[in-house]
């Protein structure tokens, strides 16, 4: 195949695949990371793998160095498999750490019963108070009575009991 030279097929060992790895783990879609995000915690993995590896063999870095020259015919040395496959496995194990801490911090580690406030689908007035709730501020609505009489203001309270209610603040008249 042309074009998929020794370079990019390191690449996608060991920036890709762990990048790729870690994201598909924490639980996303593959339409809610980009290309740039995979290579970033690709390359984070790739610098942690090898932080790690530097405490923990002697001269590890060094072998990697020379076995990738070897395989590039820069040298005349030999590739060393072990150390390749070494680095691959931390990083490996480093991209399922991450991507399930990420999943543990979005879902949560225990399942709680009360999680959120459930709404009826097709009341999107109740879902749309909510999200102001939720968003710490009041809505500015406008509300149109059987009497033609017509009152804006600020939402202070609403309620979703049997008949449903809402307290507003007149906006032209704020003492209302």
């Amino acid at each position: 195949m042309p074009g998929f030279t020794l370079a990019v097929m390191l690449f996608i060992l060991f920036i890709f695949t762990p990048g790729s790895a870690a994201l598909f783990l924490s639980g996303r879609s593959s339409s809610q990371y980009s290309l740039r995000e995979t290579f970033a915690i690709g390359s984070l993995i790739f610098v942690a793998a090898f932080l790690f590896i530097s405490f923990w063999q002697e001269n590890a870095i060094k072998q990697f160095i020379d076995t990738m020259m070897a395989a590039a015919g820069i040298s005349g040395g030999i590739i060393n498999i072990n150390i390749i496959s070494e680095i691959f496995m931390i990083e490996i194990i480093l991209a399922l750490a991450l991507g399930l801490l990420e999943l543990i911090i979005n879902v949560g580690i225990l399942p709680c019963k009360n999680k959120g406030v459930k709404t009826n689908r097709d009341n999107l007035l109740q879902k749309s108070f909510i999200m102001y709730r939720k968003a710490g501020i009041r809505p500015y609505v406008k509300v149109m009575l059987k009497d033609s009489q017509n009152i804006s203001g600020e939402c202070l309270r609403y309620s979703w009991d049997d008949k449903g209610s809402l307290l507003l603040k007149d906006a032209d008249n704020p003492e209302k």
